[in-house]
């Protein structure tokens, strides 16, 4: 039984680690639930979770991909947000990620 778990675990966790569609799709739904816990299960990722969230207008989402991952974000997420009419998002993302030069 342990190890039937054991493998199961293991299984998923190297699943994750190599594929990076799951934490994309929880991105795109606005889940930081699920983004968390792939996120403790090491799953791999890309910039195009940010970009995709910013799209989506999810905030939460681009904030806690920003303070827990380190992929980031391309400009696609600006131009996203933008195109989607997510102001909160926009401006958050101007104020933290692309801050005008003082």
């Amino acid at each position: 039984e342990y190890s039937a778990e054991f493998l199961r675990n293991s299984q998923i966790d190297s699943y994750l680690a190599s594929h990076t569609g799951a934490l994309y799709g929880a991105a795109r739904g606005g889940h930081v639930n699920a983004i968390e816990w792939l996120h403790r299960k090491g799953a791999a990722s890309r910039s195009s979770a940010m970009d995709v969230a910013a799209r989506h207008g999810h905030l939460r989402v681009v904030e806690w991909i920003h303070k827990h991952r380190e992929e980031g974000c391309t400009p696609v997420a600006l131009d996203g947000a933008s195109e989607g009419g997510h102001l909160q998002v926009v401006e958050w993302i101007l104020a933290n990620l692309f801050p005008p030069n003082d």
